[in-house]
């Protein structure tokens, strides 16, 4: 996969941002909440960049002591 450099988000065309009548929205997209598939790759991309980040960092003991517990067999109780 190549990687794609993104236009400064200033260069993108107000328009396409809008779900407003007259915007480069897909003909299914009639209830408006559609984005023109340039935009919706931009922001695929920042938030796969976003959380990349998170999912980097180390994750905190309680919840590893929590996930641990969950993992180990109840006793029922007869």
């Amino acid at each position: 996969m190549s990687q794609h450099e993104d236009p400064p988000v200033e260069a993108i065309p107000a328009e396409t941002m809008t779900a407003g009548p007259d915007s480069p929205m897909t003909e299914q997209a009639q209830d408006g909440v559609s984005l023109d598939p340039v935009i919706q790759a931009h922001i695929g991309r920042e938030l796969r960049a976003l959380f990349d980040e998170i999912a980097d960092e180390p994750v905190p003991d309680r919840f590893l002591a929590l996930l641990q517990s969950l993992e180990t067999p109840r006793q029922v109780k007869p």
